[in-house]
């Protein structure tokens, strides 16, 4: 399905309900507090200060991608039933093609590992037809289902003519928006990395003249040596490139802990850290790269393993499905903030990772969709609790046809404990999701330890949160309620329940994403 629905997305129906009071939490949860939840609530007073809305965006779905390593990990094909049932379920922004550090031993001509390279993994794709793997049966399958067409990350490494890449997508007649350059120490050294790269942009501006262009943002180099030599390579005519691609693995555990106590206030620090950092990705950038520079953060997560397990056994809940929240509206709020002021901001985003089967541990500690090792075994897929809250936004997105956001500051006076050292002020950050044949929805990220209070009554009725509290694990697709209508009824608690009055001020749970409509 070359061509895919990023064109003319289809919308369908979902139904929203709500919250209005603090004791409406207690309720629907058998009126028990949520376990470990703090009983105490610090509601702040209303009407003290006025939300402020940024200037409206069109939707980008390239913020709502997905890095996976299908293909040259994942062995099953691009058009396995499998594969599609979770493209299907996620309505997926993108996703790049061959993943990460695949790309820098892949060969895009016959969708295989190169020669010599990729151990027990190219065992696993050379048993299958040639061609499998190919761009062109990328969007036969999967490719087919995105809102925008996938990012193509080339090798830069080993492929022994990098620039012929570009004529075999030209040949495989595969839409072309998005080049990356090879992935993370393909930099290393960085002139080599530049010069090598130079013929194939030359070529990419021949073939693809209005596909953007990304280079590594500096992997494993000194950033100020590194960025002043990208600048040159941005300003320097013909220009080298359009983009730079960043990845994230942050917060760390020794981060989260480093200041944080208790439970509460670790899970606290770990949602409050990423606005902040985000922030501090994009001025870097626009101040020694270039304002005018976009970000591609196609990879980001919370800190993996080799950083210290971060939340050991929770790798499944809503903390980590709300961290997937707070980057994307992080990115929504630095990018309506930079474009205000006449820079670039983020342009795509990409959690790590998707895919998982059994006794493959490539990014095991990261995937949030398992499917078989066998094909065609769709009643195999599994979900998570990360999924089930990604599944939600994108179907408020996609799926209910809203077209743009709104980023709303300013929401409450309560703020982020400052013994945390997050450096992020407001307990809860907020966007508005409009446009398209549906009302208006809200969503606001309550970071915080306490309850809180919105300042400014909102035009919505109804309310469903999901509580930062809750593990969860792998869940049979087959056994999830309203797998394509969102709200799910698992892994996750979807908690619901009506406003008493329309436009009723709302208070938000603690460590709670919060749908308002």
């Amino acid at each position: 399905m070359v061509g895919g629905p990023w064109l003319a997305p289809v919308p369908d129906r979902c139904l929203f309900v709500a919250l209005l009071t603090c004791l409406a939490i207690a309720s629907l949860v058998g009126g028990e507090a949520v376990e470990d939840a703090p009983a105490r609530l610090a509601v702040t007073a209303p009407h003290q200060a006025h939300p402020v809305k940024s200037d409206t965006m069109v939707i980008n779905p390239r913020l709502f991608s997905v890095s996976t390593y299908l293909g040259p990990v994942v062995n099953l094909s691009y058009s396995d039933p499998a594969v599609l049932r979770v493209a299907s379920v996620l309505r997926l922004g993108s996703l790049r093609y061959p993943g990460g550090s695949t790309a820098n031993s892949w060969n895009i001509t016959d969708g295989r590992w190169v020669e010599g390279r990729g151990g027990v993994y190219a065992n696993r794709t050379d048993g299958l037809p040639p061609g499998t793997y190919t761009p062109k049966a990328f969007m036969e399958g999967i490719g087919g289902t995105l809102r925008a067409p996938p990012i193509w990350n080339l090798n830069l490494v080993s492929d022994p003519n990098p620039p012929a890449q570009i004529d075999m997508l030209k040949a495989q007649g595969v839409p072309v928006e998005f080049i990356e350059l090879g992935n993370e120490d393909a930099d290393e050294p960085l002139a080599p990395y530049l010069q090598n790269a130079a013929p194939l942009v030359a070529r990419a501006r021949q073939v693809f003249p209005n596909a953007s262009i990304s280079v590594i943002g500096c992997f494993g180099l000194p950033w100020k040596p590194c960025a002043a030599s990208l600048k040159a390579a941005y300003t320097s005519t013909p220009r080298l490139f359009d983009a730079i691609t960043i990845h994230q693995y942050a917060p760390t555990n020794a981060t989260i802990t480093a200041h944080a106590e208790t439970d509460v206030e670790r899970r606290c620090a770990t949602l409050a850290a990423v606005g902040p950092s985000l922030v501090a990705m994009e001025r870097k950038v626009a101040t020694d790269v270039g304002p005018d520079v976009p970000i591609w953060l196609d990879e980001f997560n919370w800190g993996g393993d080799w950083a210290g397990v971060t939340w050991p056994g929770e790798g499944h809940g809503a903390l980590r499905g709300m961290l997937w929240a707070a980057y994307i509206m992080g990115a929504l709020e630095v990018t309506a903030t930079a474009q205000a002021a006449g820079r670039a901001g983020f342009a795509s985003l990409d959690y790590y990772s998707l895919f998982y089967q059994a006794g493959n541990d490539w990014s095991r500690w990261a995937s949030c969709a398992t499917i078989s090792n066998q094909p065609n075994e769709p009643s195999a897929v599994k979900f998570d609790g990360v999924t089930q809250i990604m599944a939600h936004i994108n179907h408020l997105v996609f799926a209910e046809g809203r077209t743009h956001v709104t980023v709303l500051r300013n929401l409450t006076l309560a703020t982020v404990p400052a013994k945390l050292k997050t450096g992020q002020q407001s307990c809860v950050s907020g966007v508005s999701l409009s446009g398209g044949p549906k009302s208006a929805v809200v969503v606001l990220l309550n970071m915080c330890p306490d309850a809180v209070s919105i300042t400014e009554s909102l035009p919505t009725t109804s309310l469903i949160f999901y509580s930062g509290f809750e593990n969860a694990d792998w869940m049979p697709a087959d056994d999830i309620g309203d797998l394509e209508m969102p709200p799910w009824s698992g892994p996750l608690t979807a908690h619901i329940a009506p406003f008493a009055a329309h436009g009723s001020s709302p208070v938000l749970a603690p460590i709670s994403l919060n749908i308002l409509r």
